[in-house]
């Protein structure tokens, strides 16, 4: 059957609105994903260990052996596909042909934003690349020579974890803050932070439910009391739809965007396609989108959790 003018009008259309939309939004986890290619079903991630400190060069050189850290990773296919009535082309409803191509654009985006917000949700009973848990009270590195057990899980108990406080959830971002400056590489050496104290790589990801206090604790000047608020403008909120009670009450998130080193990773084997065709038999519209590949955890150094308990 061969195409209309209206028929590849509509096609058109839809592959259009797809893509505008999907890169009109804010990607959610911008900055904070290392994106690496893939070519085989099984992978493996592998990470190099710290390089060592600087010394006096007396004699020969010394070299010092980077630690090698892995884990694997299965890629998996994803798709979508839609069909859409041969009437809507007859009747020249363009408008709605436009308006599926864009929600199958936003949707195709968070697609990948719901991957990596349940890898976050997951984080404290997955491991990662040191066969701890991605979020764990005694991350150390295998092999290397620092053993001291290191703290990315961090919890407190309040009164209400679906309702905290300003004051308490103050001390939760002021921890986590604090924290990204007392981790060490493996050699022992301090993990650098290299935007300084820059408020834009400091980025809490919060559920819906606590948006209105993270907002207050980042803009206000004086807490409840009244007291100072020295968090003011200190870090990013991002509200994530993905992170929803009663799964992930009491959870929240502040990963850094600063750093080589990234707390999540996106594992591609082919990126996103997006096609529009005409079924032979039916005359029907059909979209098919899919992508190959798999999301993954980073380095543990740049993401924390903190859960409220009660």
């Amino acid at each position: 059957m061969a195409k209309t003018h209206a028929t590849a009008l509509a096609l058109k259309t839809a592959v259009r609105s797809f893509w505008n939309t999907f890169n009109a939004i804010d990607d959610l986890f911008g900055g904070l994903v290392a994106e690496r290619e893939s070519t085989q079903k099984t992978d493996t991630l592998a990470r190099l260990g710290a390089a060592p400190f600087p010394q006096e060069w007396a004699g020969d050189r010394e070299y010092k052996t980077a630690i090698e850290l892995s884990y694997t990773v299965q890629n998996l296919p994803y798709e979508v596909s839609i069909r859409i009535d041969k009437e809507f082309i007859k009747y020249q409803q363009w408008d709605e042909i436009a308006n599926l191509g864009a929600n199958a654009g936003m949707k195709a985006r968070a697609h990948r934003q719901s991957l990596h917000s349940t890898d976050l949700i997951n984080g404290n009973a997955t491991a990662g690349d040191d066969t701890q848990f991605f979020f764990d009270t005694d991350h150390t590195d295998p092999g290397a020579e620092y053993q001291t057990n290191q703290d990315n899980d961090l919890t407190a108990v309040i009164a209400d974890a679906d309702v905290p406080t300003d004051l308490e959830f103050a001390a939760a971002v002021r921890a986590m803050k604090q924290k990204f400056f007392q981790f060490f590489d493996d050699q022992g050496d301090p993990w650098p932070v290299p935007g300084g104290n820059t408020p834009s790589n400091f980025v809490l990801m919060v559920p819906p439910l606590y948006m209105s206090v993270a907002n207050r604790v980042l803009k206000a000047s004086d807490l409840t009391g009244p007291v100072g608020n020295d968090l003011q403008g200190g870090y990013e909120v991002r509200v994530n739809q993905f992170l929803t009670a009663p799964t992930t009450t009491g959870l929240i998130f502040m990963l850094y965007a600063g750093n080589t080193h990234k707390p999540l990773m996106l594992q591609r084997v082919q990126d996103l396609r997006f096609n529009t065709r005409e079924d032979e038999v039916s005359g029907d519209m059909l979209l098919e989108g899919d992508w190959w590949g798999r999301t993954a955890y980073g380095n543990w150094r740049e993401a924390i959790l903190y859960t409220f308990t009660q």
